[in-house]
């Protein structure tokens, strides 16, 4: 029987385009399906209209990665009191498509800006210690979609058409950077669950990564079930 001391939140998240959307909607009608009786809350994107950082104002650019951390974090507090904590409380188990991971990459996504990043990265754990924490809300399980460069390079100008007007190799620097910042989100000192990366090849698609989510959610879900 699943309680509001259940805790299970799984957050699907990696670059625009590369499927994240599409594998949290198949998620969205097969989960219910798979698991029968198990209460989901679907909690959708608080980032959706965030603009890709390479196609950044004048005006977003020179904001501190700090100041953009804030402004995302003003979001995720307001999912966190008036979404996710009444579903947790409720006993249900939430899938989100983006949570603090993408607040995170967004804030730290000016490529040559290192020490500003820092700043920011410091923040955003020690926000996660005084707001999650204090309100007893477990990490999320990241369920991150993640490719080759090149496919990803493709994929986030499908997403945003107007990418394709800057270099190759900017787009590529700042697929390289945002990996690196992905990678250091997950250092196990930050308290972070490992993430499941969910591999888009060119013969692959959205029913397969849906298949691999929905194992790893009833993994999680057997493990609770023996838990109690």
């Amino acid at each position: 029987m699943l309680t509001s001391q259940t805790q299970l939140t799984f957050s699907v998240t990696g670059y625009r385009g590369t499927g994240r959307s599409t594998l949290y909607n198949e998620l969205r009608v097969n989960a219910p399906k798979r698991f029968p009786g198990v209460p989901f809350a679907f909690l959708g994107n608080p980032f959706a209209d965030l603009p890709n950082p390479l196609l950044w104002s004048k005006a977003e650019l020179e904001k501190p990665a700090t100041t953009r951390l804030l402004e995302c974090w003003a979001r995720l507090d307001q999912v966190r009191s008036q979404a996710l904590q009444p579903a947790l409380k409720e006993g249900r188990i939430v899938i989100t498509d983006g949570f603090g991971l993408d607040a995170f990459i967004y804030a730290t996504s000016c490529v040559n800006c290192d020490a500003d990043n820092d700043e920011a990265e410091q923040l955003h754990h020690a926000l996660v210690d005084v707001r999650l924490k204090q309100w007893k809300i477990r990490p999320p399980e990241y369920l991150l979609v993640h490719a080759d460069a090149d496919l990803m390079d493709e994929a986030m100008c499908r997403a945003a058409p107007s990418v394709r007007r800057i270099h190759e190799a900017e787009r590529l620097k700042l697929i390289t950077h945002q990996e690196r910042m992905i990678e250091r989100y997950f250092d196990p000192t930050h308290g972070q669950n490992p993430p499941l990366y969910l591999t888009l090849a060119a013969d692959s698609g959205p029913d397969e990564m849906c298949e691999q989510a929905l194992d790893r959610i009833g993994r999680r879900l057997n493990e609770l079930a023996l838990a109690a």
